[in-house]
This record gives C-alpha cells, structure tokens and sequence, in this order.
C-alpha cells in the first residue's frame, strides 16, 4: 500500500527525550544528597528529626494505598475495579522502598 502513511512517521523517538530526563534526575538526586549529607554534618540531630518525618510520609502513602486496597476488597464492589491496579502498585512501589533490605 503505497499510499499509507508509515507508523511511526511523524512521531520523535524518546531515547533523547529520556536521556536528557535521566541526566536531569541524577542531578537533582546528586544535589538532594549533597544537600543532605551537608545537614547531616551541621546538625545530626534535626537532620535524622526530618528522616523520620520524611519517612514516615512515604510510608504513609503505601500504607494509605493499602488501606484503600483492603476496603475495596472487604466491600466486594465494582467501584474499584478501575483504581484496584493502580493502588497495588502504587503500594508495593512505595513500600518495597521503605524496608531496610530493599538495596540488597
């Protein structure tokens, strides 16, 4: 079919896109750390203070997803279905995180 248009004609290809998001990432995470080693080296006892409120926020969100998780499945409706995929994930993500041997 001569006269079709190709797939893939007109659209960019992301690498580039993705790359560039990738480096912009390490950075900022490079200058978070930087950040918090330096508060950590001025002031140890408020810098572990906000760890633990930070902490405690991430792990709030993936208990928060599993809480939502439970109801749904506790109340049998069809009202989560939608969202039933997203708050698993969201809390498996978010949780796998917190536990200590998440880097091993």
């Amino acid at each position: 079919m001569a006269g079709r248009a190709s797939p893939t004609r007109g659209r960019r290809d992301p690498s580039p896109l993705l790359a560039r998001l990738g480096r912009r990432s390490t950075a900022v995470g490079a200058a978070g750390t930087a950040a918090a080693l330096a508060g950590a080296a001025l002031d140890g006892e408020q810098f572990f203070r906000s760890y633990l409120v930070g902490w405690l926020a991430w792990l709030s969100v993936g208990l928060g997803c599993l809480a939502i998780l439970l109801i749904d499945h506790l109340a049998g409706g069809r009202w989560g279905i939608v969202a039933r995929v997203c708050l698993a994930e969201w809390h498996t993500e978010t949780t796998s995180l917190m536990k200590p041997d998440a880097a091993r």
